[in-house]
């Protein structure tokens, strides 16, 4: 008998101590402290069900032999908090399908510099100094060479040039190549960008001097513009880009059939997690912002590549480019409207997180930009070069980001066989 009270005495013992120790914990640990504590384990791919943990939390002072009342509730209300607050991860793996003349450059720069901070691996081509593959093709079995390795691949190693984690370059897009390339990420995003298509017409033809393949000159645009596009010459000009650059092919616009239009536009609705629009460029990385579950750092932009003087025409001639550019109109219609579901479903806050980021976006143009200036780029593109203020930040000059100077260290440190070197920066 002796012996069976010892025993039980000593189970009593111990579970008054761990009474005492749970009700200490409570009384000394601040309720910021123990929410930190269940976040970080929770993190940790769920090993833990947070259920389980807002209920150890939640009946511990139950069993206390004292209760801190105001800790005990400070507690639970820091646990509802968690609860309710909404949970999303940072993606950083993506594919951004990068179109001509939409303002793609811009929104590459932004993600450029999302990833050359967070050390991630660019899909990217040799061939360019700023990593554009171009019309080259994905296939890596005939194309490898041309690529360049992911970080901590040796250059040639050709069987490990896989795993990217963001692609924003000029490609021949190709969803099921670039799938085999990319990072097996359950949550790998494809984004786009589409713009009005008759002012990206105008922007592509005059960037990439269109007009002097068709005997045009800029000066008197507006009068010979109109009956260039209703002669047959017109053709060779080359319309419905947008829709191209996302990898719809030319025998539906050669058929011109609406309904396998639609089709292929659904499917690429499918495909993509946003298509942002240059006319709401704003709004559209705003969006961008909570779907990616960025920061408003993460989405500030400089304008890159915009041309000082844009083509103006008469209406007649917007009315025929339309009718040219008839699938990139369907295309375009379609996920303007997409884009507005969208914003309807961030919620009653998108006015107001709008504006604040607007209000920090003119407050880091103005700390970081010294000056923006019209320049020629080998003898060919005529475009706005903007340029940081002296003794910026390491943030700043890769804001600007001025003539690419980040994308040319990204592409170095990814074994770009160029001597071109840039400032080391941190984040």
């Amino acid at each position: 008998m002796t012996s069976w009270k010892c025993l039980f005495t000593c189970i009593v013992a111990v579970g008054l101590l761990s009474i005492i120790a749970v009700n200490t914990l409570l009384k000394y640990q601040q309720p910021t402290v123990i929410a930190a504590n269940i976040r970080t384990i929770t993190s940790r791919r769920k090993l833990w069900p947070f259920s389980f943990l807002r209920d150890q939390l939640e009946e511990a002072p139950a069993v206390s032999l004292t209760t801190n009342t105001a800790t005990t509730t400070a507690a639970r209300t820091t646990m509802v908090s968690l609860e309710t607050e909404e949970k999303c991860r940072e993606t950083s793996n993506f594919v951004f399908i990068k179109t001509h003349k939409t303002g793609s450059t811009t929104l590459r720069s932004l993600t450029s510099r999302f990833g050359y901070f967070r050390n991630l691996s660019f899909l990217l081509g040799k061939g360019s100094i700023i990593g554009h593959l171009n019309s080259l093709s994905l296939n890596m079995k005939k194309n490898a060479y041309n690529f360049l390795p992911p970080i901590g691949v040796k250059v040639g190693d050709f069987s490990n040039y896989r795993n990217y984690n963001i692609s924003n370059i000029h490609v021949q897009f190709d969803e099921a190549k670039m799938r085999k390339l990319m990072y097996p990420s359950p949550d790998l995003k494809y984004i786009t960008i589409f713009r009005e298509p008759v002012d990206q017409w105008l922007s592509n033809f005059q960037y990439y001097k269109g007009y002097k393949k068709a005997g045009l000159t800029l000066s008197n645009m507006s009068q010979q513009l109109l009956p260039f596009l209703k002669s047959e010459k017109a053709a060779t000009l080359g319309f419905n880009k947008q829709l191209r650059d996302v990898g719809i092919g030319s025998k539906i616009l050669n058929n011109g059939s609406i309904s396998s239009l639609n089709a292929s536009i659904a499917k690429l609705d499918n495909l993509l997690s946003l298509a942002l629009i240059t006319e709401y460029f704003d709004e559209s990385l705003l969006v961008m912002k909570k779907l990616f579950c960025w920061s408003f750092r993460d989405i500030l932009y400089v304008k890159k590549r915009a041309q000082p003087n844009p083509i103006v025409i008469s209406d007649e001639t917007r009315q025929e480019l339309r009718r040219r550019s008839w699938a990139d109109v369907v295309l375009y219609e379609h996920f303007l409207s997409v884009l507005w579901q969208r914003v309807e479903e961030y919620g009653p806050n998108f006015q107001r997180d709008l504006q604040t980021f607007r209000n920090l976006l003119n407050d880091t143009l103005t700390t970081c930009v010294a000056k923006s200036v019209a320049e020629v780029s080998n003898d060919r593109y005529l475009y706005i070069e903007t340029y940081p203020s002296s003794n910026s930040s390491a943030f700043c000059w890769a804001f600007v980001n001025s003539r690419f100077h980040m994308d040319v260290e990204m592409v170095r440190r990814q074994g770009h066989p160029s001597d071109v070197r840039w400032k080391k920066l941190d984040y």
